[in-house]
């Protein structure tokens, strides 16, 4: 029973299908901001390229390699571009103290930030790929918020005009009670 079970499951995860569903996944925990699931979907992403593709193992120690160099450099193009998004936040908020401040600072250490720093290496094609799309999807807010927002105002106010311009009579009402009754 158990041997059946396994073979089911691995001939189901071994598709391309299941590959790029994994690595969907990747994409979304790493989004999400969950960096252990992220890198455990790496892991099982590339196993199950290993065994899909039937590439001599002599063959995926190079690309190991050249990954972790990749993930390595996109580790610090990422770091820097986190410590800068964070310093911008940090630059708006007014501090109690000047401790509160140094201590805020001081978790932007490389020191204070290595499980996310290792994730980065680990999982660099999710990362890449979220940061991305995170840009293109500011890039379209920051465009519909800055030239189409004249745009859809001219449409608002010219859809509503006539319900804005319309007289309606006022009619009193009492404020004592249940039903409100009309005053004469």
């Amino acid at each position: 029973m158990i041997e059946g079970t396994f073979l089911f499951l691995a001939a189901y995860l071994l598709t391309w299908q299941a590959l790029v569903i994994v690595l969907l996944l990747g994409i979304a925990f790493e989004h999400a901001g969950n960096r252990k699931s992220a890198v455990f979907t790496g892991l099982v992403a590339m196993a199950i390229s290993y065994f899909y593709f039937d590439i001599p193992f002599s063959t995926i120690w190079g690309y190991v390699v050249a990954y972790f160099a990749v993930g390595v450099v996109w580790s610090f193009l990422r770091y820097r571009r986190y410590v800068g998004v964070m310093v911008k936040s940090l630059e708006k908020r007014t501090w109690r103290t000047q401790e509160d401040k140094d201590k805020a600072i001081n978790n932007l250490a490389p020191s204070n930030n290595l499980e996310r720093i290792t994730s980065w290496i680990i999982v660099w094609p999710f990362s890449v790929i979220e940061n991305s799309l995170g840009d293109i999807i500011t890039a379209i807010q920051s465009l519909v918020t800055r030239v189409f927002k004249g745009i859809y105002y001219k449409i608002f106010m010219a859809q509503t005009e006539a319900l804005r311009n319309r007289e309606e009579p006022v009619e009193a009402w009492t404020g004592t009670g249940a039903g409100n009754k009309q005053l004469e």
